[in-house]
């Protein structure tokens, strides 16, 4: 005699390999917007969100006031509040460097000493250089 098994599938919100198998119908609060709120990022609405945020922001970085690579920040994580996800208010525009700083602050992480050396060496390397008189 043989036995029915359960149909399973792949959770259509996840883009990893390995994602989590889900059962047809299987739904949570917790993935209603993905992987910590990775599928509002390809979604039509969040590129309208983030378009709005830069317009308001004059397309440039709130911190430094940078207009090079510009990326829109959530100041309330969607992990946390996912209903704030699409919020004006809930969105600030960033440079990447200032992006990256703002994130690793939030999650705790401390910089790396030798990445930051590095770092400053190679703008320092790639500034042009005045000639003395």
């Amino acid at each position: 005699m043989r036995t029915h098994r359960r149909r399973v599938r792949r959770d259509p919100g996840s883009r990893r390999r390995n994602a989590p198998l889900r059962a047809p119908g299987e739904t949570g609060e917790a993935r209603a917007v993905g992987v910590a709120g990775r599928s509002i990022y390809s979604s039509k609405r969040w590129e309208r969100a983030r378009f709005l945020a830069k317009r308001r922001d004059k397309f440039a970085c709130v911190q430094c006031g940078s207009r090079n690579k510009l990326e829109v920040h959530h100041l309330r994580p969607v992990r946390a509040a996912p209903e704030l996800a699409f919020d004006l208010r809930n969105l600030k525009t960033l440079c990447r460097d200032c992006h990256e700083v703002e994130t690793n602050r939030e999650l705790g992480r401390v910089p790396d000493a030798a990445q930051t050396a590095w770092k400053s060496a190679v703008a320092e390397l790639a500034r042009p250089h005045r000639k003395e008189k």
